[in-house]
């Protein structure tokens, strides 16, 4: 099944136990742990600024900021560092 942006939040909010077990190993480590890395991956969360021609979702910064926001209930960390991979996509997008 090929995954589409619709449902991300959905799928976001289902992985955010995994952000919450993770976040204080997170902490310590200070990076985020694979597990939580893998699960948003699985989830979508690395695509949204992604352009098309790559293979992305091409978003707005909307979405991804209320992806941030439902990951950050998990893991602030977590969600600072999606955050972070998303603006090098979105970048990456402006470039010709």
């Amino acid at each position: 099944m090929t995954q589409t942006i619709d449902g991300l939040l959905e799928r976001i909010a289902a992985i955010r136990p995994i952000l919450d077990k993770n976040a204080r190993q997170t902490e310590d480590d200070r990076r985020v742990v694979e597990e939580n890395i893998d699960a948003l991956k699985e989830a979508g969360a690395f695509k949204i600024m992604v352009p098309n021609r790559y293979g992305g979702w091409q978003g707005d910064i909307c979405t991804q900021l209320h992806v941030s926001r439902e990951g950050g209930k998990g893991c602030g960390l977590t969600a600072w560092g999606t955050v972070l991979m998303d603006v090098c996509s979105f970048f990456v997008g402006m470039m010709k």
